[in-house]
């Protein structure tokens, strides 16, 4: 896809889609796939004065886990996660995904 084309969507994505506001927190969890989307989603989010934005990228190992991990291992990190997210909510972090 042409560059630009990213840059217009992620503007959209920011400006209509989740409506940006100056000092919000973002985070974003993406396929490291999308990697170039995801840093101009957060360069458009800090152009419009987001203090800050995490980006957490996964990759194919997720798949690996489902396959492989028992179900307590799963449930393990699946709660750490969800803990994560809630601290980050608690805090005004808008989560995207």
């Amino acid at each position: 896809m042409n560059i630009k084309y990213l840059y217009r969507y992620a503007t959209l994505i920011a400006l209509k889609g989740i409506n940006a506001q100056k000092g919000r927190k973002y985070y974003i969890d993406c396929p490291v796939e999308h990697y170039k989307f995801a840093d101009i989603l957060a360069k458009e989010l800090y152009k419009l004065g987001a203090s800050y934005v995490h980006i957490e990228y996964n990759d194919s190992t997720k798949k690996y886990a489902y396959k492989y991990a028992t179900d307590l291992d799963l449930l393990y990190f699946h709660l750490l996660k969800k803990k994560c997210i809630k601290l980050l909510k608690k805090n005004n972090m808008e989560e995207l995904y």
